[in-house]
């Protein structure tokens, strides 16, 4: 997903050649660097998308989207009433037998069902 100008589909073009099932552009000529658009307005528009798409599971950039804030994950979070886990370093898939700081990889998943790389 992209909110920005008519130009993020080339972003989105790379995203699909490089296997994503779908992607979603929220076209705007607002600045998305913080000057006009703001990580609350941007974490409610995320808040809509992930709602009609019924999701499960949010990843989002530190960087790329509030610059460099670190404010619309945990909006995002808080607006879907979702728990959250902040700057993971490595996402990876567990065997059953394997734990995560004492949780099961299922546990882990209902936990955190919202990540923000």
């Amino acid at each position: 997903m992209s909110i920005g100008p008519k130009q993020c589909t080339e972003t989105l073009r790379t995203a699909l050649a490089m296997g994503c099932d779908r992607g979603i552009h929220i076209q705007t000529n607002l600045r998305t660097d913080y000057m006009d658009l703001q990580p609350y307005a941007i974490a409610q528009m995320l808040q809509k998308v992930v709602e009609k798409e019924s999701s499960d599971l949010v990843l989002l950039g530190k960087q790329g989207i509030d610059s460099d804030c670190g404010q619309t994950g945990p909006l995002l979070a808080g607006f879907l009433n979702w728990r959250t886990y902040q700057r993971a370093l490595v996402l990876a898939r567990r065997t059953d037998r394997e734990t995560l700081d004492g949780m099961s990889p299922s546990l882990y998943s209902f936990l955190f069902p919202f990540f923000s790389l």
